[in-house]
Parts: structure tokens; sequence; C-alpha cells
């Protein structure tokens, strides 16, 4: 297991025995590096939730179909500096380029 690297999981359909049963069961195997990292994020903001994503790919294995499930910390893409100009300013820029 040294090589594993990445907090995955599995959901199945869950036979239900009540109304308020969940649809879908599974497991999930959390990762040190994200644990590490969610645990960092409340330190550092004194919050008491710490968000993670959550990705889900459908399978079906010798069981059945599934939903393979991967978390990983919170990407947040870089901002990009856009200046005062407004989104008008970008259409016609683009709109100038494209007549070029």
């Amino acid at each position: 297991m040294k090589n594993w690297t990445k907090s995955i999981g599995i959901l199945r359909l869950n036979t239900k025995t009540k109304d308020r049963s969940p649809d879908l069961i599974g497991t999930v195997k959390i990762h040190y590096h994200l644990i590490h990292t969610l645990l960092n994020k409340l330190d550092e903001s004194a919050e008491d939730v710490a968000e993670c994503n959550i990705a889900a790919w459908q399978y079906r294995d010798k069981d059945g179909p599934l939903l393979n499930l991967q978390l990983s910390e919170r990407y947040e893409p870089p901002q990009r500096d856009q200046g005062s100009e407004t989104i008008f300013d970008l259409l016609q820029k683009r709109h100038d380029e494209e007549r070029d």
C-alpha cells in the first residue's frame, strides 16, 4: 500500500429496507495526505467544516453496476487578472480579433 496515493471508494445500489434507507451505500479509503490537508485547512480557518472535491465514474464489475469515487482536496483555479476590462470589452476584443 506504500504506492497508494488517492482517496478512493465505491458506491453500490442498496437494498432498501425502509423508505428512509439510503439509495446507495459503500466505502471510501482516505489517504493520509488528504486528511492532513483537511486538518491544516481547519486549523488555518478556525471553521468546523472542511470541504473537499468528490468525483464519480460509473462502472460495472462482476458484482454489478457501481460508482467509483475519488476524493481530493478542493481545487481552486488561479485567478486571472483581467484588469479594468469589462465583459463587453473582452467581447469586443474577441470580435475584433476574429475580423482580422
